[in-house]
């Protein structure tokens, strides 16, 4: 009824209810009849409205004439016996929509149990034992009545009849039986972890047959390819030059269009409702960080085009990265959610200008090629066309010199100056700043290998002897990427300390506060005793220690961010010194990660110095007995000791030889997962 209980009538009472007449009522006035109230046999409270009411033998104990009254309300199902007692409930995680009994398997003759069946407003079935869940299937319609039944004359037993609201009928079926008998875990068994990584191979190899041996795609996704221009829109359009363009309208004049391309491949004709997320590295800005197209067309000719504008640098930070991340996200035909994410490289002239020559120095960098190295005017052509025309035509005047010798500048104002040593075949990078040295020695690298490959395909110089290697001979900078370490722990835990100040304050102050409003409701108050001049103190310093949090947080910031520059460039010297190849280095990446992300307790140092310690006790361990001693749980650091030993020992581990490699991609992927990946000790080629 409307008071959420469930009232139980005989039929005998409801009969001789409605055999009395209406004029034996007492007549009320307006026409009325009072009439004698039926009286219910029992009545429960059941605090909710009913979904549905079936009957049922979902007890054990049950005589052959007795059943049982299922109770479907809207968050609970309710088991009540004849009697009016409640003989179990069970609260469900879900909205119902219908539900059903229906006898067992092995139990059709009289007097069995049954078993419950739930229909959920998520288009999902839910067969109940009891009050245990047993199993789950997902439908689909939204059904609102369902029934189990034999069909065909009994030969299809155990069908699911369902019916929608919009009057469709469905017969289906669950199609496999539960397990019976669960595998069990024991907790004194030993586990044999050889024999589980020899069973992991043997399957592994079984997939790459099947899928010979590529990793197997959806066959639902979209084709991303982005066309990422070297130079300003303005400048590619002709006309002007960077000075007329910074005296023009500032930043926003220098734009840069990255044209992506988005093509659907899948069984439909094309993917609707496709949402771009787009994410530039700092301090990078973009027009827009999401676009919504309505739909993507499976035509290779005519793909769908979306101009990203990227607009340069107006802080002053440093960037940590110079790829941008766009991610597509849609939904296919069978409504499973799909994405698919493409990496671009932004050119460097959103970071950094080509600027004079700058000779003062603080910190040197040398790395050496295999190869007569080229002037950096032919590496660097097209940042020379992107800089204001006085330092263009001082660098393509200036002779070898010029051609020799240039420096770019940040809008930060932190400037790297390259230097050519045209005998020795090497290159010396020297700034102020040791994070401003990353990009700069990044790009050179990068443009390097480009011109080689462009020289060896021949459409540029002849090429040199050998594959181009990159080789760094001098000691890595430890004491000064160790002194970045600390500026940045160190700030760190002024955050962490000036937070509990904060909190202290923040308790003291409500005390006063509370006393303060005690005294004043009180008839006869005692003095104040300077409680007043001690709340304004407290509020004070209150407000004094939040400005110091926010300060020391713009502080850990920066100092993030120069940790994270510092990393890069370690990671690269570190990969030119050892001679790390590709699929290494991206290994080391992941842990001795530039991306420096710090929360309350643990931070960069804390997840830095677990990683380290993994790696020492897996790839790089000495023996097995190293191998077996537990990571401790991660907790906060007092100091940075353990951090710089444990990168010390990797980086001695790595200049003797040890090496990290990487087992082919399994076929995790096929389960669902992302494949796994170990890492195991090898000696150098050398």
């Amino acid at each position: 009824n409307s008071g959420f209980e469930l009232e139980c009538y005989k039929y005998k009472s409801l009969a001789a209810a409605s055999g009395e007449k209406v004029a034996e009522g007492v007549k009320q006035p307006g026409g009325l009849h009072q009439a004698k109230r039926v009286q219910a046999d029992w009545k429960i409270i059941l605090g909710e409205s009913a979904v549905d009411i079936k009957a049922g033998r979902l007890s054990a104990g049950l005589q052959p004439y007795q059943a049982d009254i299922v109770v479907l309300g809207e968050h609970t199902v309710f088991v009540v016996s004849s009697a009016g007692a409640i003989t179990f409930q069970k609260r469900l995680e879900y909205h119902p929509a219908c539900c059903t009994t229906y006898a067992a398997p092995g139990a059709k003759l009289p007097g069995g149990l049954e078993n419950m069946l739930v229909a959920s407003h998520n288009k999902s079935l839910l067969v109940y034992r009891g009050n245990v869940l047993c199993w789950s299937a997902k439908t689909d319609i939204q059904p609102v009545a369902v029934r189990v039944s034999d069909l065909l004359g009994g030969q299809l037993r155990g069908m699911l009849v369902l019916l929608d609201d919009a009057g469709r009928l469905t017969v289906s079926y669950l199609g496999t039986d539960p397990m019976l008998n669960p595998v069990g875990f024991g907790e004194g068994k030993t586990l044999d972890y050889e024999a589980m990584g020899r069973e992991q191979r043997q399957l592994a190899a079984i997939i790459r047959e099947h899928a010979g041996g590529r990793r197997v795609e959806p066959p639902d996704r979209l084709l991303m390819r982005a066309q990422v221009p070297a130079l300003f829109d303005n400048l590619r359009a002709g006309g002007h030059d960077m000075d007329d363009l910074a005296a023009s309208s500032g930043r926003h004049a220098r734009k840069l269009t990255v044209k992506v391309y988005l093509v659907y491949q899948g069984g439909s004709s094309s993917a609707d409702s496709v949402t771009l997320t787009v994410k530039a590295p700092e301090p990078v800005g973009v027009d827009q960080d999401s676009v919504f197209l309505r739909t993507v067309h499976n035509d290779p000719s005519d793909p769908v085009v979306v101009p990203l504008v990227f607009t340069p640098a107006s802080s002053a930070r440093l960037p940590t990265s110079t790829t941008a991340l766009v991610v597509a996200t849609f939904n296919t035909a069978g409504g499973e959610p799909r994405s698919q994410s493409l990496e671009i490289a932004l050119p460097m002239c959103l970071f950094a200008n080509v600027i004079p020559p700058v000779k003062n120095a603080g910190y040197k960098v040398t790395v050496g090629i295999n190869r007569p190295p080229p002037q950096l005017t032919a590496v660097f052509e097209d940042v020379i066309a992107a800089a204001p025309a006085s330092v263009a035509q001082s660098l393509t005047s200036g002779g070898a010199a010029g051609a020799n010798v240039m420096s770019f500048q940040y809008p930060s104002g932190q400037d790297v100056t390259v230097v050519v040593s045209k005998n020795g075949g090497r290159y010396r990078l020297q700034s102020d700043a040791l994070e401003a040295m990353w990009l700069v020695l990044s790009e050179l690298v990068r443009r390097l290998r480009a011109y080689y490959e462009a020289a060896e395909a021949g459409t540029g110089p002849p090429p040199g002897e050998g594959p181009l290697a990159v080789s760094f001979d001098e000691p890595l900078p430890l004491d000064d990427f160790y002194e970045v370490v600390d500026v940045h722990f160190n700030a760190r835990v002024r955050v962490r300390e000036l937070r509990k100040q904060l909190e202290d304050r923040a308790v003291q102050f409500r005390i006063i506060q509370k006393r303060l409003l005690m005294r004043f409701k009180d008839k006869n108050p005692a003095p104040l005793n300077q409680l007043d001049f001690l709340m304004e103190e407290t509020y004070g310093s209150l407000m004094e220690t939040g400005a110091l949090l926010e300060t020391a947080q713009g502080q850990v910031s920066a100092a993030a961010v120069k940790l994270g520059c510092v990393v890069q460039l370690m990671l690269q010297l570190i990969q030119f010194k050892f001679g790390l190849p590709p699929a290494e280095a991206a290994v080391l990446r992941s842990y001795l990660s530039p991306d420096v992300e710090d929360a309350e307790e643990c931070g960069w140092e804390e997840m830095t110095e677990a990683a380290m310690t993994h790696m020492l006790r897996s790839a790089l361990a000495k023996s097995a007995k190293e191998a077996a001693v537990q990571v401790p749980p991660l907790a906060a650091s007092r100091d940075t000791a353990k951090l710089k030993k444990h990168i010390s020992l990797v980086l001695e581990r790595l200049s003797r030889g040890m090496r990290m490699a990487l087992e082919p991609e399994d076929g995790g992927a096929a389960f669902g997962g992302a494949g796994s990946r170990s890492m195991q000790r090898q000696p150098s080629k050398a």
